[in-house]
């Protein structure tokens, strides 16, 4: 049967905040439940059979201030069909492509929507209905009977489909060691009572991640959404250059910044010595 609902407009997605210093992964065993968080794209995918597929990026902050409109994504025929077959809804998810080099610690650039596949983790419209004030575990109930529609019988369906869930992991810190060994980016933990709530950032849910830090040398400025100067070029003793937003206003004298050294927090670092998700901490000089 066709669908009559139309297409509707993007959605935010909700994000998350960090475990909080000092907490520990067991302590939410009771409340939370807990995904692998995948190194990707976030997507939100909306699905009208006869209408067809339509997915959207997270909207980029903009230069000067505010944010860009969210970006339609192209999605390859494998993911397109498969998502086909998902009741009509509007789900959230990642999109991703396999790793470039076996080991490496990126899924690599997604250039290829062909070679793409998508998880999903969450729902937030099934047949036209909201369902984003349900708690956490009453939607993913609902996700994992939607995928259903994607496999055949007897197919994990959690693998082997261009589509397929989040899989629901213990919540453990034994959980976390394994995925950070095999190069994964961590979890992320979710009250089971949680809503969605659209654009927001939630205290319910939480994501853990690896943590390193390097000091780097400041070597220039970009201009970012806080400022002309509020993005500094960094350079590390290896010749590796990255660059971090920061709080601070360097407008008033930004020259004398050069050639001070910065400590960064980031997650791990990419086959080519480049850092991931490099956040500034504090100068040390």
């Amino acid at each position: 049967m066709t669908s009559t609902i139309p297409i509707p407009a993007f959605i935010a997605p909700q994000s998350c905040h960090v475990l909080p210093d000092g907490a520990k992964i067991g302590q939410y065993a009771s409340t939370h439940v807990c995904e692998e968080k995948f190194d990707g794209e976030r997507v939100i995918v909306c699905v009208r059979r006869g209408a067809g597929v339509e997915a959207w990026s997270k909207p980029r902050a903009k230069v000067g201030g505010g944010k860009l409109p969210p970006g339609v994504k192209q999605l390859g025929r494998a993911v397109t069909a498969a998502l086909l077959l998902l009741p009509d809804g509007v789900y959230d998810g990642e999109l991703l492509i396999p790793k470039v080099l076996p080991g490496a610690p990126s899924t690599g650039r997604l250039t290829d929507p062909e070679r793409a596949t998508v998880k999903l983790f969450d729902t937030l419209e099934l047949f036209g209905e909201c369902v984003t004030t349900a708690p956490c575990a009453d939607r993913r109930r609902l996700l994992e009977q939607a995928v259903r529609h994607i496999v055949p019988a007897g197919m994990d369906p959690w693998k082997g489909s261009p589509v397929s869930a989040t899989e629901l992991l213990p919540v453990t810190q034994d959980t976390v060691d394994r995925i950070w060994a095999r190069g994964g980016e961590g979890v992320i933990l979710k009250a089971k009572a949680s809503r969605y709530v659209p654009g927001s950032r939630s205290h319910e849910w939480l994501k853990v991640k690896p943590v390193a830090v390097a000091v780097l040398e400041i070597i220039g400025f970009k201009a970012a959404k806080t400022g002309p100067y509020s993005c500094l070029v960094l350079q590390d003793a290896d010749g590796i250059t990255t660059s971090v937003t920061t709080p601070w206003n360097w407008m008033k004298d930004p020259a004398s910044c050069l050639g001070r050294h910065l400590q960064i927090e980031y997650t791990q670092k990419t086959s080519r010595g480049s850092y991931r998700h490099p956040r500034a901490d504090h100068l040390v000089d």
